[in-house]
């Protein structure tokens, strides 16, 4: 059963920085990192950002099924449409983390959902993690 869904918005692009990304859309992210930073501190040898990252998570309970999620994330993208499809230079995704509390890890999407977020042109990458590991 999955017991945990977390969505993501991901916007990045090489050269339109998250403040103009941020600008443009009327949306503060909920993290964001700089073209050239360093990816993970823990690493002996540094590996730095090749594009600029701007991440807006979904804000329902992580309860609530994957669709709703990305309805939430749709709904989001509805008050800023038209700023959102006059980004230059970006690209940009749906993150789908599942979370499952045995090995069996299942799940669908409404078609509701992959309706709302046609018009936005969202690759989605769903990730899915189980119990044993």
């Amino acid at each position: 059963m999955i017991i945990k869904t977390q969505v993501k918005l991901r916007i990045y692009s090489p050269s339109t920085t998250p403040t103009a990304i941020s600008e443009m859309l009327g949306i503060t992210p909920d993290r964001s990192f700089l073209k050239g930073d360093v990816v993970s501190k823990r690493s002996k040898k540094p590996t730095y950002r090749e594009q600029h990252l701007w991440l807006k998570k979904s804000t329902l309970p992580e309860e609530e099924e994957l669709s709703e999620h990305i309805l939430m994330i749709a709904e989001l993208l509805r008050g800023c449409h038209d700023r959102f499809l006059q980004l230059e230079d970006c690209g940009a995704d749906l993150i789908c983390g599942l979370f499952s509390d045995n090995t069996q890890l299942n799940t669908y999407i409404e078609d509701k959902a992959i309706q709302a977020i046609a018009p936005y042109n969202l690759d989605l990458l769903i990730s899915g993690y189980t119990a044993d590991g």
